[in-house]
């Protein structure tokens, strides 16, 4: 293939440009004006070359249309995922390692090597031990988590500016109570009365999403009373800016159970 500047130099191969050549030079531009002014793409490079080139424009910008690919790719997709290809795929391949049990038995080590690695990989419990007796063992990992889980419940975590707040208004006025109570092994509040068995909850404006409240929030409340205790939330800015009506709502519970 020529240069198309015009030089009449071979590019050898498949570039429209010897480098250096694509029009940059003055002598580049004028040849190319000589060559193409006027003229089709016919009398340029002649009809075969030119229907050549017709031919190869067409595949590049019309056959291969990006919007095409996607429109494919779409129907390629809901193809794959419909029920009865997935039923064709696993037929074909429980066909294919039927007529090759030695690729059956060579895939299935591959995958077993895989997912004992996996189970193994800096796991103290399971380090050293086969993956059969990993999965033997399973019983013993819910159980841990369970475990882990009640610890995490009974922790005393430090308490927060609110919650500070909170717990020197209590001991002022004589209330009894416990921080951190543990909630059938699930939650935790932040105070308990046992008197008049209510959980108090001190809500950041931020983290609890002032003034509708988070989802959690909302299962951790039906969970509790499921449980038969009642449940009262105190927001921030009330504990802050108004510690004596809130004071008030805790005296008046106190006071109507009595």
């Amino acid at each position: 293939m020529k240069c198309n500047c015009g030089c009449g130099k071979d590019t050898n191969g498949k570039a429209q440009y010897i480098h250096g050549h694509n029009m940059k030079t003055k002598e580049a531009r004028e040849a190319a004006k000589k060559r193409m002014c006027g003229k089709t793409i016919d009398e340029m490079y002649g009809k075969e070359k030119a229907e050549k080139i017709r031919e190869a424009h067409r595949k590049r910008f019309v056959e291969n249309n990006p919007m095409d690919k996607q429109e494919s790719r779409k129907k390629h997709k809901e193809k794959i995922s419909s029920k009865d290809f997935q039923k064709r795929r696993i037929a074909s391949v429980k066909k294919y390692y039927k007529e090759n049990p030695e690729r059956a038995e060579e895939v299935k080590k591959i995958r077993a090597d895989a997912l004992r690695k996996i189970s193994t990989r800096n796991s103290k419990h399971t380090k050293g031990k086969k993956y059969e007796d990993i999965m033997k063992d399973s019983e013993s990992v819910k159980d841990r988590k369970k475990k882990i889980r009640i610890a995490r419940v009974n922790q005393s975590m430090p308490q927060n500016k609110i919650e500070k707040i909170m717990d020197s208004m209590l001991v002022k006025f004589g209330v009894k109570f416990e921080r951190f109570h543990n909630i059938a092994n699930r939650y935790q509040s932040d105070f308990f009365i046992p008197t008049i068995n209510t959980l108090i909850e001190c809500d950041g404006d931020y983290w609890h999403n002032y003034p509708d409240g988070t989802r959690n929030d909302e299962i951790k409340d039906r969970f509790c009373i499921e449980k038969g205790y009642k449940i009262v939330h105190f927001w921030e800015k009330d504990i802050k800016k108004n510690p004596s009506a809130v004071i008030d709502r805790i005296k008046s519970l106190l006071e109507d159970s009595i």
